[in-house]
């Protein structure tokens, strides 16, 4: 996607993009919120660099685990259950349960 691409998908002139490129100024919040969408990217990853760059990625995988014909009813409540719990917690916050998830995964094996 160019500079004009991007600043025509987000309403916005393309030396307003350059500029954010360069350093020379960051966009306020309703343009971060527009630069997300149109990017299909993750503000966490666009602000601080954390976690995944792509929002779908973590959902697509939880998708097709979803589609799985094998998988029991009580698994798939969990699931459901784990996706809206992650989705209010903050990046640190789901790196923290996921190291406490593996250590009680690897308390099982």
């Amino acid at each position: 996607m160019t500079q004009a691409d991007l600043a025509k998908a987000i309403g916005k002139a393309p030396q307003q993009v350059s500029a954010w490129e360069r350093d020379e100024g960051i966009p306020r919040h309703a343009n971060l919120s527009a630069l997300v969408k149109a990017l299909n990217i993750r503000r966490e990853w666009l602000l601080l660099g954390i976690g995944p760059m792509q929002a779908e990625v973590a959902m697509e995988a939880s998708a097709s685990y979803r589609a799985d014909p094998t998988l029991s009813a009580a698994k798939r409540i969990i699931l459901r259950a784990l996706e809206a719990d992650l989705s209010r917690m903050t990046d640190e916050q789901a790196e923290a349960w996921f190291v406490s998830y593996q250590k009680t995964m690897d308390k099982l094996k």
